[in-house]
């Protein structure tokens, strides 16, 4: 699992890339994270973390 960091509107947001769905499409799961990048920074390496060691990621 891989992801990115992204500003929508005036929020920044941790984009997480879970593979490809049925049409080959990719699957990207948009987490809100707050007004500052380094927040969205800080939860994409928590769920990037989580999802190596097996924990269920939050579900939106």
């Amino acid at each position: 699992m891989h992801g990115t960091v992204a500003k929508k509107g005036k929020r920044w947001c941790a984009v997480v890339y879970e593979g490809l769905d049925d049409a080959g499409k990719q699957r990207r799961r948009w987490i809100s994270a707050g007004a500052r990048k380094a927040d969205a920074e800080r939860v994409l390496a928590d769920l990037i973390r989580k999802k190596h060691e097996g924990e269920p990621l939050v579900s939106h």
